[in-house]
């Protein structure tokens, strides 16, 4: 008996002994972009006042609600165009004390900030044409305006964080050129320059995914004010079936089922017969991806092994899991057909709980308003995506 008490003691002292994990820095959010990532234009050229009513945009999404819903943070992506030919700062001046109040607000309504800078994208350009060489006037000019947003971030209380550059490069390491790594350690001492306890993020090539991780220097990952950004959209086919701004055949489909089930073969194959109106060639390689999409046999569990190398990755450079963060993720409702929720909703809770098993936090793309929104057509959210996200109705 007394052997038996003893043992008891010592599994209880063991257990104690294991250090709890830590909760994710951000451990659940969304982001917002419609109030800063698509300035307004007028003919050809950024607006005077390029974001007319953030305010306003924070209260169509609702953020009053977020908290009691479950969400700890927010995320801003904010396109710097309009700044990066700006030379009075006429823009910048428009912008910066709207900026500052609606993050107090996202505080006061106790939900972090993640803000997140993009390149320019008006006229078709990408982040990769702000990277013109270390001292290129480009990166120059943009590494200036990623110091001003900083500065003025540095004096902020609460969870508060910076990210420099969104899905920065297409290649996951750059090839006769110099390489997003490079460039991102630049724009990293530009922000510890002017804000030296500023949470920030980074992020590697490959549109920030995590194979383009391999080059992020262990120099940077060892402030423990570094955390690492991820955004995740696999299966590709699934997530962007029908949408018209990514790869040509995605328009023809639509209604890929997940996890997926064979028995909806054929009427997809159909169904990009239809969509491709003639185009005997784009029709061919759609029908072709949607066979491979099954021969792949998606379902949660393939998803949850997606994680697996981020997980090495993270234990080989000793971060600890409430560093990881994957700030992008969503899948979207395919165009003219009715939403696919059962399936949208199985693929977010097949992320997520893989997310969460490891301790990493995550930032939906979007909660509404939009292909990727957890819109019910009636002004509220469809439960099946709260339950799937673990989110309360606000």
């Amino acid at each position: 008996m007394v052997i038996r008490v003893l043992a008891l003691v010592v599994a209880v002292l063991a257990l104690a002994a294991v250090p709890a994990r830590a909760e994710p820095l951000f451990a659940k959010g969304a982001g917002l972009p419609d109030i800063y990532l698509f300035p307004r234009v007028v003919d050809g050229a950024y607006a005077a006042e390029p974001y007319p009513d953030p305010d306003g945009g924070a209260t169509a999404y609702r953020t009053s609600t977020f908290a009691a819903m479950g969400f700890d943070h927010v995320r801003l992506t904010i396109d710097l165009g309009p700044f990066l030919d700006d030379p009075a700062s006429a823009r910048w001046t428009t912008f910066r004390d709207p900026f500052l109040a609606l993050v107090d607000r996202f505080r006061r309504e106790k939900l972090g900030v993640i803000v997140t800078l993009t390149a320019p994208g008006l006229n078709g350009q990408i982040p990769e044409d702000q990277l013109d060489g270390l001292e290129g006037p480009r990166f120059k000019r943009y590494t200036e305006i990623v110091g001003r947003v900083a500065r003025i971030l540095r004096n902020r209380r609460g969870q508060i964080a910076i990210e420099a550059m969104n899905e920065p490069q297409q290649a996951c390491a750059a090839e006769g050129k110099v390489d997003w790594t490079a460039y991102q350690e630049r724009l990293v001492a530009r922000i510890r320059t002017e804000a030296p306890d500023l949470l920030l993020f980074v992020t590697g090539g490959c549109w920030s995914k995590i194979e383009g991780l391999g080059g992020v220097s262990d120099a940077l990952l060892a402030d423990p004010k570094t955390l690492v950004s991820v955004h995740f959209y696999e299966p590709f086919l699934f997530t962007h079936q029908g949408s018209g701004w990514t790869l040509p055949i995605m328009p023809l489909i639509a209604g890929l089922p997940f996890p997926a089930a064979p028995e909806r073969l054929d009427v997809l194959l159909a169904r990009a017969v239809e969509r491709g109106a003639g185009r005997t060639a784009l029709t061919l390689e759609a029908q072709a991806a949607i066979r491979y999409y099954f021969v792949e046999k998606w379902d949660a569990t393939k998803v949850r092994m997606q994680f697996d190398a981020l997980e090495r990755w993270r234990r080989a450079r000793n971060i600890p899991a409430e560093r990881i963060v994957l700030t992008e993720f969503g899948a979207a409702k395919a165009d003219g057909l009715p939403d696919d929720v059962a399936s949208r909703a199985a693929w977010l809770e097949a992320v997520t709980r893989a997310v969460e098993t490891r301790g990493w936090g995550w930032t939906l793309w979007v909660p509404s308003r939009g292909p990727y929104g957890l819109d019910d057509g009636q002004g509220g959210y469809d439960p099946r995506f709260l339950n799937a996200l673990r989110l309360t109705a606000p």
